[in-house]
């Protein structure tokens, strides 16, 4: 409702616009060095991730190409701040870079050119799946610059937006806290059914 301006926070009352994606934001892939040139892989100069390593929001991991790598093929950096769509294979995966990241081909690097970074994202993820309706029937599943580029978003002004993407990062923290503290809850059962269905730990009946 926040991202669609069915309620509208306390003290703001601007005209929302709508934009294509591609104007209010800056698209390119990325590119993958020569697996056959050794020397592109051998030195950890730039950290460079594809899209196996998202998942769940997060980057889970990463591989390293040399500076010759990188200027050897098409790969692009994404920066602190990006977003980082999977445009092909694992569609749909997004991500907000956390630093700098080479990609690769699978990946549209999204990158707001006056607008919150948060808000763009919370927008996407809620339209990814129409996003994806657009792509069907391609020979390769994905997502083609052009549909990307012309997705339509609703902006209000920039504080407005900053606004709601205050309360919705608080709203990611509050999950991400209650599912740490579900996980460590699972532990200490697992722990404890450990001990109590072995014989280790006996119950005492009064």
């Amino acid at each position: 409702k926040l991202l669609t301006a069915q309620i509208r926070l306390p003290g703001f009352t601007g005209e929302w616009q709508k934009v294509k994606l591609g104007d209010a934001c800056t698209t390119f892939s990325g590119g993958t060095p020569s697996k056959s040139e050794k020397e592109y892989w051998a030195k950890k100069d730039i950290k460079w991730i594809s899209a196996r390593y998202i998942d769940d929001d997060k980057i889970t991991g990463y591989d390293f190409i040399s500076q010759k790598g990188f200027e050897n093929s098409t790969a692009k950096l994404a920066l602190k701040g990006d977003i980082i769509l999977v445009t092909r294979v694992s569609v749909g995966k997004i991500v907000i870079c956390k630093e700098t990241f080479a990609v690769n081909q699978d990946m549209t690097v999204i990158r707001p050119n006056d607008a919150s970074i948060c808000f763009i994202y919370n927008t996407l993820k809620m339209k990814i799946a129409e996003i994806i309706d657009k792509s069907q029937g391609l020979a390769i599943k994905g997502i083609t610059k052009q549909t990307l580029n012309g997705v339509t978003l609703k902006l209000p002004p920039l504080s407005e937006q900053k606004a709601i993407a205050d309360i919705l990062s608080k709203a990611d923290e509050e999950i991400d806290l209650l599912t740490r503290k579900l996980n460590l809850l699972q532990s200490q059962k697992k722990g404890l059914m450990q001990q109590l269905l072995t014989g280790k730990i006996r119950v005492k009946v009064a």
